[in-house]
């Protein structure tokens, strides 16, 4: 079929046969051919896969076996020895290494290497010398800068956070001038094009010792007295000096001996390394030893006074633990490369070292937030200042005899609890930092500590996971519990200092009412309490596939048997989202009446006048009805109902009631106060005061004001306030008839007979 298709498409028709027959017979022989070859590549191809297959199964079975072998070392090479005990053969070969170090010629030679690798990169050296320069100039300026920062930090009206960033800034240029020297040469000596072993070295040392040249020198700026942290950070005079005391002899001694280490790095046999290294590293370590004893000593070190305001705390009660402890780490490491274990030596070192500038990085962060905090708490009690002006200017047209019966203030002007704000925040960043060190300590030792990967095979449970349309079993290790226990730790703290943190980011720097900064951290802390039940769950193993039965069952229940508690709940959220109440309103729900203090998920807390606590559901607050005071205004109306006797002068009772009204304190001029007959009584003509005051806790005493002004303004003006009137009529019995039987059992008694009660006759 093929062929003739062919035939049809690629040869005329006008062709004679026996030349159409010789072509269609090629074409047959080229198709058993293509057929041929064709499957021949089929097989090819076939042979490949299989091939790319078992290429596939030996690299999986390479990577099993070399994940084992490194987990094989990781658990045992950190205890092979790398070097022979220090001995006395130790001796000969630390001089015939200093031989070599201290050789005139090596070092006539490391500057031709040095010389040569500038001219060979002559762009590089000139941006070198350019930076070195300009960092020469900013010296000057950092030194006049940081002089007049510490001038303006001892101002409140001029001190600020930025200053301590340009401090920060000012400190770390003039600690750089030296390190980047040495950063320099060790790039131009380390270039590929330099062929000089000592040469390469050299700039191998001068590179390793930069970075510890840098820190050292920027902490030991940072301490100096009437430096950044006694001015900025508020350590103790006593404290700075003592750490800029260790840190200056530490330096002369951390930093070459960090160079010698390096030096013999790069080079291709052992005796520079296993000789004046180990000497150097043994000296370090000791060094260190000796720096963190006579800086972190109980008695009269840098945590002396922590001790001794927690005497009962765990750094004072652990200490015959933490500080022998602290003291001995370096030795130990020193004794490791004593007894030949120096490739060990070093790595330990090296962790230890990085371990220590995370503590310091974290200690400078700290710090950093103490002073951002403490500049904070600062602005807070300016704004209390504001607010306690701002309520005695509006107190001042109060009488000093008001009244007391509503001692509560409204939330809206009520100040801000700066201890409790403050505590909050400190809780907040002691539990980052610790959390931080923790995470940082684990992911820089846990490559040498692999002893504690026991806990992974530890399974407690196991659990159904769909992966890839596939259920299988996930185990849950005591890792996860722990995990999920360091989650719920976080959870609750994050949720208990939520607000605190929240008043001082964000509310803080904008206006808000007292009701949204509750509303917002309440969410806040349904959101956080929701979000850590999700990641605990997951750690535990737990999903929607597992949970969804009982979401249904909490929907039945919550359809029948706890309706009422789901009507208080979502309640809860529509009060906090709509605000028909608000912390701080005065409401009143029936007979009760009270100022709102807490708004929770299921119910609202209410305090009365007597200061009592009143537990109100919140499903009353949106399906009843209720009167919210200060909703919206706090100014309310006073009515005052007045009678006088029948006879006075009503123009002239009318002029003095209204000039008294106008005249008291308390009555506002805005909305105007009024004065209105409202009737003929049976004993008096009566009035109706209308008066306005500014807040609740004003009305009783407006009202107590007002009753003694009116009193003494018509006694001044003979205003008569008249008693209620009744009339008796006595009518005379005739001769005889009291002796009738009949009317002597109706008669009534003398004090029957006597209808007084206030009356006149």
């Amino acid at each position: 079929v093929v062929l003739n298709e062919l035939m049809d498409k690629l040869v005329a028709p006008s062709l004679p046969g026996n030349e159409r027959m010789m072509i269609q017979a090629e074409l047959r022989v080229l198709l058993n051919n293509q057929t041929e070859i064709l499957n021949r590549l089929t097989s090819a191809y076939t042979s490949y896969l299989r091939s790319l297959g078992d290429f596939d199964f030996a690299r999986q079975q390479l990577f099993g076996q070399s994940e084992k072998f490194a987990n094989f070392l990781d658990k045992r090479l950190l205890w092979v020895p790398s070097s022979n005990p220090i001995g006395l053969n130790f001796i000969t070969g630390l001089y015939q290494a200093s031989l070599w170090l201290l050789s005139p010629h090596h070092w006539f030679g490391l500057i031709k290497d040095l010389g040569y690798s500038a001219r060979e990169n002559l762009f590089f050296a000139i941006v070198a010398l350019m930076s070195i320069v300009i960092l020469r100039m900013l010296k000057v300026w950092a030194k006049t800068e940081l002089s007049a920062t510490t001038e303006k930090i001892d101002k409140i009206y001029t001190d600020s956070f930025n200053l301590t960033i340009k401090a920060l800034v000012c400190t770390f240029i003039l600690a750089s001038q030296m390190p980047l020297l040495f950063f320099y040469a060790s790039l131009f000596l380390t270039l590929p094009g330099n062929i000089s072993e000592f040469g390469n070295a050299i700039g191998t040392g001068l590179g390793a010792a930069a970075i510890p040249y840098l820190l050292i020198q920027f902490f030991y700026k940072l301490f100096r007295p009437q430096g950044i942290a006694h001015k900025h950070f508020l350590w103790r005079e006593q404290t700075v000096k003592q750490v800029s005391q260790e840190l200056r002899w530490v330096r002369y001694i951390a930093v070459p001996c960090f160079f010698l280490i390096a030096v013999g790095t790069p080079l291709p046999f052992s005796t520079i390394s296993d000789h004046l290294g180990r000497l150097a590293h043994i000296i370090v370590m000791v060094s260190l030893a000796l720096f963190l004893g006579r800086l972190l000593k109980p008695n009269n070190g840098l945590l002396t006074h922590l001790i001794l305001e927690n005497k009962n705390g765990w750094l004072t009660r652990l200490r015959i633990f933490w500080y022998p402890g602290i003291v001995v780490t370096p030795l130990i490491i020193a004794g490791f490369a004593i007894a030949g274990y120096y490739l060990s030596a070093l790595e330990l070192q090296h962790k230890l070292i990085v371990t220590l500038r995370l503590i310091m990085a974290n200690l400078l962060l700290h710090e950093l937030v103490m002073r951002w905090l403490t500049l904070a708490n600062r602005q807070l009690a300016l704004k209390n200042a504001r607010q306690k002006r701002k309520t005695a200017a509006a107190q001042i047209s109060k009488p000093a005899g008001g009244s007391s019966d509503d001692p509560i203030i409204p939330i809206d002007e009520q100040l801000l609890d700066i201890p409790k704000i403050n505590a909050q925040t400190k809780t907040l960043l002691s539990v980052f930092i610790g959390f931080s060190l923790i995470v940082g300590i684990w992911m820089i030792w846990r490559d040498i500590l692999p002893a504690f990967s026991f806990m992974d095979n530890i399974v407690l449970w196991q659990h159904l996971q769909i992966i890839d349309s596939q259920e299988t079993f996930q185990p849950v290790t005591l890792t996860n519990l722990l995990l999920a226990g360091l989650y719920v730790f976080m959870v609750i703290v994050a949720v208990k200092n939520f607000s605190g943190l929240m008043e001082l980011l964000i509310f803080r720097q904008i206006s808000a009412e007292a009701g949204t900064r509750y509303a917002v951290n309440q969410l806040a802390k349904y959101g956080l309490v929701a979000i850590g039940f999700i990641i605990i769950a997951n750690e535990l193993g737990g999903s929607w596939s597992q949970v969804q039965w009982l979401v249904a069952a909490l929907s039945l229940g919550l359809g029948f048997g706890l309706q009422e508690i789901f009507a208080n709940l979502v309640s809860g959220i529509i009060i906090l989202f709509e605000r028909p109440i608000r912390v701080g309103d005065t409401v009143t729900i029936g007979d009760i009446s009270g100022k709102v203090s807490r708004i929770q998920m299921r119910a609202t807390t209410l305090t009365d006048w007597d200061q009592k606590e009143l537990i109100v559901p919140n499903k009353t607050f949106i399906t009843g009805q209720m009167i919210n005071w200060t909703l919206t205004d706090q100014i309310t109306r006073v009515v005052i109902p007045v009678g006088i006797a029948y006879g006075t002068d009503i123009e002239m009772a009318y002029k003095v009631m209204i000039e008294t009204v106008k005249s008291t304190p308390r009555v506002l001029t805005e909305p105007e106060p009024n004065v209105l007959m409202v009737g003929f009584g049976a004993s008096s003509l009566d009035f109706s005061i209308r008066i306005f005051v500014s807040d609740l806790s004003g009305r009783l005493a407006a009202t107590h004001d007002l009753h003694m002004r009116l009193n003494k303004a018509f006694k001044d003006h003979n205003i008569e306030i008249p008693f209620p009137q009744r009339d008796i009529h006595i009518k005379t019995a005739p001769p005889g008839a009291l002796n009738s039987p009949v009317i002597e059992q109706n008669l009534p008694s003398p004090a029957d007979a006597c209808i007084n009660n206030g009356s006149s006759t």
